[in-house]
């Protein structure tokens, strides 16, 4: 309500007992507009602050002076067709705008499109934590149309904007019908509201466009914004994105709690009709996987490591759940991690055989090895220099300085790294690693070599494609019964958007 209703009410009346039109505009203008101006309520905008705001300028100027007025906005846009451009000068000038303040946008009468890519134009020169305002009160039907549009699109790039109409009524009696004006006091500011803020339909297809793209944190910050919207719990879909962003960031006991929480929300009676319902047996055996991974992880580095090393269905589906993460990096052209993460995943399944043996790479006690399985450890070292000796002497063959040399001693390591561990498993005739075609000793110093070499160790080559490949492709591999003394069939599979 404007703050001067009842001294307005009464000049209404004498306006309209006017009968001469010029004699009633003048009335108009120097007794009513300005007690209008002077009481508009900006109550609406209490204390906002916009950097700038956005307003279709038309024939009938006020209520466009008391739009900005209203927004009181550091910068002030007047979209205007050639044809009223006189009306782009009085607001200027009854507000006192500077023209440091007000900036002009000539557009196309009737043409969305220019409205849109120019307005556009000038919103990304904002940056996003800065608030907008659009305002539709004047012009055509087609200009407000186009600002609608790029407020919505440009909402949906996560711009703060705002939307505006100066709303008002009219006196179905008023004589004067060539301008019709609104009853004096009448004038008030509506934001409405953004159908991209009320409509989560747009906020929860960009949540799946983001989980299906493997985006996960986005997925979820946008599920929340619909839950919340909406006046409901986080839904399971926010769970399941939650769980793969942890893995994708290596927090596998976070994955593990997030999928144990999944099952939980499926179990409930609210979500018993949830499409992830029908997923929830392979949801377990994934809580499972990271269950696995988990106590590898705490059990590291200590005494307790070999059993779990030595599970194969563990170690089966550790390196899937690795597998899927390389593939995921490789899909988002991020190499030298996928590259870092197969180097892992190979170092991870020599400990698996070693653990086989009942040898760590941390701490080989040779003894138990001699006592377990009866390995003549002075023979078992001889057959490691001899197998390490005749892969190097293929390199230096083929002109390629090798990384290692081929006389040290098995027996007087302490811990045994990738190099190492994998002509150790030759000299025992291990079955998997004997059989791997696609892995022979050549190949293996010369990963190693380009690992060593690499600026994630000691030197500063970058991971080339065709080598990461190469890699990814023995990881893959590693998924095959062969190299296991027991089946598993089941590997990590992320969820894919459909099935929530």
């Amino acid at each position: 309500m404007n703050r001067n209703w009842e001294a307005l009410r009464k000049l209404w009346k004498e306006y309209k007992m006017f009968s001469n039109p010029v004699e009633q505009e003048q009335f108009y203008q120097e007794r009513i507009w300005p007690l209008i101006r002077e009481g508009f309520s900006r109550d609406i905008i209490g204390g906002t602050k916009y950097a700038a705001s956005f307003h279709t300028v038309g024939r009938t100027p006020e209520p466009i002076i008391l739009s900005i007025q209203a927004i009181d906005a550091e910068k002030v846009f007047l979209l205007h067709t050639l044809d009223n451009l006189d009306e782009c000068d009085r607001i200027a000038k009854e507000l006192g705008l500077p023209v440091s303040r007000v900036r002009l946008i000539e557009i196309q009468k009737g043409d969305i499109e220019d409205i849109y890519k120019k307005v556009r134009d000038k919103i990304v020169t904002f940056s996003r934590d800065q608030r907008l305002a659009v305002d539709l009160t004047g012009g055509t039907k087609a200009m407000a149309a186009g600002l609608a549009m790029i407020a919505m699109t440009m909402a949906q790039e996560e711009y703060s904007i705002d939307i505006f109409y100066v709303d008002s009524e009219y006196d179905k009696e008023e004589n004067n019908k060539k301008k019709r004006r609104p009853i004096a006091g009448t004038e008030f500011i509506r934001q409405l509201e953004n159908p991209r803020h009320v409509f989560t339909d747009w906020v929860r297809q960009r949540a799946r466009t983001a989980y299906a793209e493997g985006h996960y944190s986005e997925a979820v910050r946008l599920l929340q914004e619909v839950a919340r919207q909406e006046g409901r719990i986080d839904p399971p879909e926010a769970t399941l994105a939650q769980a793969y962003a942890a893995m994708e960031s290596g927090d596998f006991v976070r994955a593990h709690e997030e999928l144990n929480y999944l099952i939980q929300q499926l179990n409930e009676p609210a979500h018993r009709r949830h499409p992830l319902r029908i997923k929830i047996h392979e949801l377990k055996a994934q809580k499972d996987a990271f269950q696995r991974l988990n106590r590898l992880i705490q059990v590291a580095g200590t005494d307790a490591e070999l059993e779990p090393l030595a599970d194969p269905v563990t170690i089966r589906r550790t390196l899937s759940i690795f597998r899927s993460i390389i593939e995921y990096r490789m899909r988002e052209n991020r190499l030298a991690e996928a590259t870092l993460l197969s180097y892992r995943s190979l170092e991870l399944y020599f400990q698996h055989r070693l653990a086989r043996w009942g040898l760590r790479t941390a701490r080989p006690e040779w003894a138990a090895l001699r006592d377990r399985h009866g390995v003549d450890l002075q023979a078992l070292d001889e057959r490691y220099r001899e197998e390490r000796r005749r892969a190097i002497d293929r390199r230096q063959a083929d002109d390629e300085r090798p990384q290692e040399t081929g006389d040290d001693s098995l027996l007087s390591r302490k811990t045994l790294d990738l190099t190492v561990s994998y002509f150790l498993l030759r000299a025992l005739n291990d079955e998997p690693i004997i059989q791997w075609k696609n892995l022979p000793p050549g190949r293996l110093l010369h990963l190693a070599s380009l690992r060593n070499h690499s600026l994630f160790a000691h030197g500063f080559r970058s991971p080339n494609e065709r080598d990461s490949q190469l890699l990814i492709d023995l990881v893959q591999e590693l998924q095959e019964d062969r190299f296991y003394d027991e089946s598993d069939p089941w590997t990590f599979e992320r969820l894919e958007v459909e099935a929530w």
